[in-house]
């Protein structure tokens, strides 16, 4: 009896003693957890803001950008005979900046069927601009209900779109309202990336209905489109006489002097107002694209939107000449 009582006494503290190294070591494994996820929430934490600070370095590179395109535009109308920006479509050498590079390039969207046109508060302007899509889609073989799918958006009245788009029904249906960006085109149920590819580098989506078709920037499919009664064949004469340097240059083409000169007034220019200049920068190997619509008016230079990490509809595909 006295040996077996020695024995518990003896086996009590080494119980106690296992007992209390499994917790110092359940201890030292929860707090090497702990410390685990502090290092990868830390690891966490650091990448985004990283990432939030390339963000808004890759925002200020691309807005110090209009500040060399607003050089451009301005150089450019200082030369003689100034007709349109379509040299300046190339990309410029990259400018080293910290942690990568930015380029740019300026688009001259001028000479590119309007979408907006459609809404002309003149009905004779929309209906005339309605006419003229029909044409361009008739050119490059798109569907013409594509035409009606536009003409609803920019024209019925709000409800009247109501079981036209339930295959894409928004969330927002801008019902008479005008486009306010070429990606709107995607909810439109016969807007394929087929129909992406082939119409968006010959239209935009401008602010004003009233812009005019620019002649020394424009290609013949556009411009036969846009004028009435002109062929793809008769629109590549008139634009092989440019560049114009002013209306009555273009007025008194042989294909042209049978049309009424108020209209042509109305239609063409023979320079540029509107523009988009194109941003790319690199940072750490990722590329971001910015997008700045720039308008040249009376009161001097107005940016429009702005847009990052898009590519614009029609850049990606050959801008035509």
């Amino acid at each position: 009896m006295n040996m077996t009582r020695c024995g518990n006494k003896l086996s009590q503290p080494r119980r106690q003693s296992g007992a209390a190294l499994l917790i110092a070591l359940l201890a030292v494994v929860i707090a090497s957890l702990i410390a685990t996820q502090m290092i990868e929430s830390s690891r966490h934490s650091i990448a985004r803001t990283e990432a939030l600070l390339n963000s808004e370095r890759a925002w200020q590179y691309a807005h110090g950008m209009n500040e060399l395109a607003l050089e451009w535009i301005e150089q450019a109308e200082q030369d003689a005979g100034f007709t349109g920006l379509s040299r300046l479509a190339s990309w410029t050498p990259p400018f080293a900046v910290a942690g990568g590079s930015v380029s740019a390039r300026l688009l001259d969207l001028s000479g590119r069927f309007n979408l907006n046109s459609l809404s002309h508060p003149d009905p004779e302007r929309a209906l005339a601009a309605r006419r003229a899509l029909d044409r361009l889609l008739a050119s490059l073989n798109l569907d013409r209900s594509l035409s009606d799918e536009i003409q609803s958006w920019v024209r019925d009245q709000p409800g009247e779109q109501s079981g036209r788009y339930t295959q894409r029904n928004p969330p927002y249906l801008k019902a008479g309202m005008p486009f306010t960006h070429l990606s709107e085109l995607r909810w439109l149920i016969r807007f394929t990336p087929e129909t992406q590819r082939r119409l968006l580098p010959y239209v935009n989506a401008l602010p004003d209905p009233q812009a005019r078709l620019n002649i020394n920037q424009t290609n013949p499919i556009v411009l036969s489109a846009w004028l009435e009664s002109t062929t793809v064949d008769q629109a590549e004469r008139i634009l092989s006489a440019g560049p114009f340097e002013s209306l009555d240059q273009v007025r008194a083409l042989p294909e042209l002097s049978r049309m009424d000169r108020s209209l042509l007034d109305q239609q063409l220019s023979v320079n540029s107002q509107w523009f988009l200049a194109q941003a790319r920068v690199i940072l750490n190997g990722q590329p971001q694209d910015f997008f700045h619509l720039i308008h040249r008016g009376g009161s001097g230079y107005d940016f429009r939107y702005f847009s990052q990490a898009y590519e614009e509809p029609g850049l990606t595909a050959s801008i035509p000449p």
